[in-house]
């Protein structure tokens, strides 16, 4: 190595140089020149070093990496100086090997400044001999940019891979044709399969045939176009046969020409609620079908309680009537006719018990008849059995006459007055 690697090599001249030599060198010089310049403007460090790593010769870009400003700074000194202390003895060891193979390639280090601010860097090196001896010719990429980006990949690498393992959720990806690219362990766990089963087989191929059919005719030409879909319902079949009923949302990554290149999807296990779901139809059923009987039962119930109302309102007013019309007479006469005193006292206990037995059925029959008298009540019941004038006068000890004028006060107090109803129809179509 020369004292001055930039300096110039010294060149003899001949007095007698030709016309035609000239030209030639000052095209070598130009060439130089073009060379030298596109050297010190490409935004990739180049140097030379001798066989021992030492600095010969180096452009810009090249003196902006070491940290330096000039390349006097760092001629005639051993590239070791700027290696980081982790990768000085790799360096040395490359550079040897440069040397005993001829090349180096894709070497990465680190260069460290005077602040100890690192620079990563790419070095490929060739090694080759000339008259002025052996050199190493050497490119030398900054990828500052490109470990930042590797270290940013290795991070969403990572986070997807936690993702995929650690999350409770099932996961899976898919490439355009609809081919597993990643699985979570959820999924495995759930479906039953090891990764090394799956992985690359059609996602479809573990959905039921309907499932299978419903997404390929219906959900993906969909899907494809807007690149998303949000619980789809579909049914999964497990490794052992089992039937899981699912829902599945998935999103779609595009390359440039908006084309759909893979997927994500998130799937829900809603077996259990689908079940829960089923049985509670089915109860709802039972409930309604229970509604349903008891709605006719009560029905039956009402008709029965009418019934049994109208039997007993039939029965009273049989009972009463049959009093009035067969007893009530015969113990008017009684009355009349010559009794002892004991025989009196009988008399009055035997009505007693029978008024007592027909206040309630005389109670409705007043509410039906609010305004009549008590002899009206009887000349209405009696006429409502069809008897004669004549006959309740007979009955109730009374002329015909006044039972006529008792008659003609009913017709009044339900105003029938003027009107060619009849009193006995009309009676018995009062409840």
């Amino acid at each position: 190595m020369t004292d001055n690697p930039r300096k110039k090599r010294p060149v003899k001249t001949a007095k007698d140089i030709t016309k035609k030599s000239k030209p030639a060198e000052e095209t070598l010089e130009q060439s130089e020149r073009k060379y030298k310049a596109l050297i010190d403007t490409t935004g990739t460090g180049y140097v030379i070093l001798d066989s021992n790593g030492k600095v010969l010769d180096a452009n810009p870009e090249y003196v902006r990496l070491t940290g330096h400003k000039s390349l006097d700074e760092i001629a005639g000194r051993s590239v070791v100086e700027w290696t980081a202390p982790h990768h000085r003895g790799k360096n040395i060891i490359e550079v040897k090997k440069c040397i005993e193979k001829g090349f180096v390639r894709n070497l990465e280090i680190e260069y460290i400044d005077q602040t100890g601010h690192i620079t990563p860097v790419e070095i490929n090196a060739t090694f080759i001999e000339s008259n002025e001896g052996p050199h190493i010719l050497t490119l030398v990429r900054d990828i500052t940019e490109r470990k930042r980006a590797d270290e940013t990949l290795k991070e969403s690498v990572e986070r997807y891979r936690k993702l995929y393992t650690l999350t409770p959720a099932m996961l899976h990806s898919i490439d355009r044709k609809g081919h597993l690219l990643s699985v979570s362990e959820e999924w495995l766990r759930k479906m039953g399969y090891t990764r090394e089963e799956v992985i690359g087989r059609k996602s479809i191929e573990f959905l039921t045939e309907e499932s299978g059919r419903y997404a390929t005719e219906v959900i993906l030409p969909e899907y494809f176009l807007t690149g998303i879909c949000t619980d789809v319902p579909y049914q999964m079949v497990t490794k052992d046969g089992q039937v899981m009923d699912v829902l599945l949302s998935a999103t779609a990554e595009r390359d440039a020409s908006d084309t759909v290149i893979r997927s994500l999807a998130v799937i829900e296990d809603i077996t259990e609620r689908k079940q829960a779901e089923e049985t509670l139809k089915e109860r709802e059923k039972e409930l309604q079908i229970q509604a349903h009987n008891l709605e006719e039962a009560n029905v039956a119930l009402k008709v029965l309680l009418k019934r049994r109302d109208e039997d007993k309102t039939d029965l009273e007013d049989k009972v009463l009537l049959n009093i009035k019309g067969l007893v009530t007479p015969y113990l008017d006469k009684l009355k009349m006719s010559g009794l002892d005193k004991s025989q009196k006292d009988y008399l009055t206990i035997l009505e007693s018990g029978l008024n007592q037995i027909t206040s309630p059925f005389l109670h409705r029959l007043s509410y039906s008849f609010a305004n009549f008298t008590p002899t009206e009540i009887q000349v209405a019941n009696l006429l409502k059995q069809g008897k004669t004038s004549k006959e309740i006068g007979e009955l109730l000890n009374s002329s015909s006459r006044t039972i006529a004028f008792h008659s003609d006060n009913i017709r009044k107090k339900l105003g029938l007055k003027n009107k060619k109803t009849n009193l006995k129809s009309y009676l018995l179509s009062i409840k």
